[in-house]
């Protein structure tokens, strides 16, 4: 029996890190790019919570990984059907009308806000949040997908870049427990 211990080294899959991290890299710019462009980004949180994980190695993996605040993943797919309640959303326009900041203005009677309210209510309730009608918001005329779009779009990356790097990998490790056999016993004879 061999021993590998120390043969392989600290870089053993270096290909397939810089290539995977290549990647992951890659696909958090993408991913800023959808965002912005579906427009979702009113206070920024969400975009500046993108990011690439540490690299997480065992024996048996080499994982990275991206993370963003948990409501980006509500953002990717239509939102199921929530309940919202009509003095919740009243109160939301009074607090818009207070403060200034209700464009279009509502109605000044309460009647009139009432009835807004309620409109608000059943368009919530029928398309969930974000509403997949509403794209004149976003740039690119997307509303949703800013997860999915950008990996199934550069998922082949991982068949031409990470995949012929876990090849050479593999490939060098092997070369190097063979040569090591073959120095080690005279009846093996090692032709790289």
């Amino acid at each position: 029996m061999i021993n590998i211990d120390g043969l392989l080294g600290k870089n053993v899959f270096a290909n397939t890190e810089k290539e995977l991290l290549d990647f992951v890299t890659f696909l958090v710019k993408e991913l800023k790019t959808e965002l912005g462009g579906q427009n979702h980004v009113s206070s920024g949180k969400l975009m500046a919570s993108i990011k690439k994980t540490q690299i997480n190695r065992t024996a048996e993996k080499i994982t990275y990984g991206i993370e963003c605040l948990s409501y980006g993943a509500k953002l990717n797919s239509q939102q199921d059907r929530v309940k919202v309640t009509k003095p919740a959303i009243l109160e939301w326009i009074n607090n818009k009308m207070a403060s200034g900041r209700a464009k279009p203005s509502f109605p000044d009677n309460l009647k009139g806000r009432k009835r807004i309210a309620y409109l608000i209510k059943r368009k919530i309730e029928n398309n969930g949040v974000p509403s997949t009608i509403n794209t004149r918001h976003s740039y690119n005329g997307r509303r949703l997908g800013w997860i999915d779009v950008p990996y199934n779009k550069h998922k082949r990356r991982i068949d031409t870049k990470v995949l012929p790097a876990v090849v050479k990998d593999v490939v060098i490790v092997l070369d190097k427990i063979l040569s090591k056999m073959a120095s080690e016993d005279k009846n093996i004879k090692y032709i790289p």
